[in-house]
């Protein structure tokens, strides 16, 4: 396989940070932009029977990781013996959802050598926070449809910002990272390299919201370092095929989407396994995800839900791969 990234840069209030189900949608978009329609459905047909490979992220800060917090919790508490010590610790990695590889073994080496009065787990700030906030918008339906007498009405909008806590400064970089052997996904890469162009990736784009800058797409060699306790670390969301879950720790995800299937008027809903979780598995590493047919899709009855999240091994010794080491 290949493996690509999309370099993007946030140009507006984000509401929700697409998923790699949702980067997948897009994706295909714009590859029948390019291709007859026969040639995406085989495309969408080989992906979903694993004829062709391909595992994407979700939308993640540059250079950055999300962190597994129940694995680092535990290594830590078999570390630390002192209770309030571990209290402490606990305090601090609830705050992280981003750190970069190398900053993530300076973490586990202060948490460890703690000084009696803490100052270097307090000081330790080289890591990213995922904050909400909500703005108050109005919509006046009584202009807007021109009709006399109808109410306006207020509503909130959820506004996510990825904070730096070491610059206090909101971040602006972002990234997809795309492997593949499809030939048809690579030239559409390939040929889309150096172009940079205006991307509304999620809703409320028309609303002036979700809007990036699509700055490049570069290739990567691959690592092909394979951990030796076949631990991956997700960097999407995940289906999952094979996974051994008594050596896994995993954070589910419930899709808020619509539901995927209605049988006999009950709704079923979308488990998804979160990015962050690291995924004890002996397949290869492709065979650990699946995806699924999509029935409640009306229009386009080969549909998907795209489940084959983006992995990398992992290995705190030798954690390589080129997004932060």
């Amino acid at each position: 396989m290949k493996k690509y990234l999309i370099h993007l840069e946030s140009k507006s209030d984000i509401t929700l940070f697409p998923d790699s189900q949702k980067i997948f949608g897009w994706l295909i978009s714009k590859i029948y932009k390019d291709n007859e329609e026969s040639d995406v459905t085989k495309l969408v047909n080989d992906i979903f029977e694993k004829n062709v490979k391909c595992m994407i992220s979700n939308v993640l800060p540059k250079e950055y990781i999300p962190l597994s917090k129940e694995w680092l919790i535990k290594i830590l508490s078999e570390k630390i013996e002192d209770e309030a010590r571990k209290k402490k610790i606990y305090e601090k990695i609830k705050k992280i959802d981003f750190i970069k590889k190398i900053d993530l073994k300076s973490l586990i080496n202060v948490s460890v050598n703690l000084v009696e009065d803490d100052k270097n787990l307090v000081k330790f700030d080289k890591y990213l926070t995922k904050n909400q906030s909500y703005i108050q918008k109005f919509r006046l339906d009584e202009q807007y449809y021109n009709l006399p007498g109808l109410l306006n009405k207020a509503y909130t909008v959820p506004v996510i910002e990825i904070i730096n806590q070491n610059t206090k400064e909101p971040v602006k970089e972002f990234m997809i990272m795309i492997k593949t052997d499809s030939p048809v996904i690579i030239k559409w890469l390939e040929k889309n390299k150096d172009i940079c162009i205006e991307e509304f990736l999620g809703s409320k784009g028309t609303q002036g919201y979700n809007i990036f800058m699509r700055k490049g797409i570069t290739f990567e060699e691959e690592d092909e370092y394979k951990s030796k306790n076949d631990l991956y670390l997700n960097m999407g969301m995940l289906l999952p095929e094979y996974i051994i879950y008594n050596k896994s720790y995993i954070d589910l995800y419930t899709s808020d989407r619509k539901s995927f299937e209605i049988t006999e008027k009950i709704k079923k809903v979308i488990g998804f396994i979160n990015s962050g979780s690291l995924i004890c598995s002996e397949k290869e590493i492709f065979e650990i995800g699946k995806n699924i047919k999509n029935k409640y899709n009306i229009v386009h009855k080969n549909a998907i839900i795209f489940g084959n999240s983006y992995l990398e091994s992992f290995d705190i010794e030798n954690f390589g791969g080129g997004n932060g080491e």
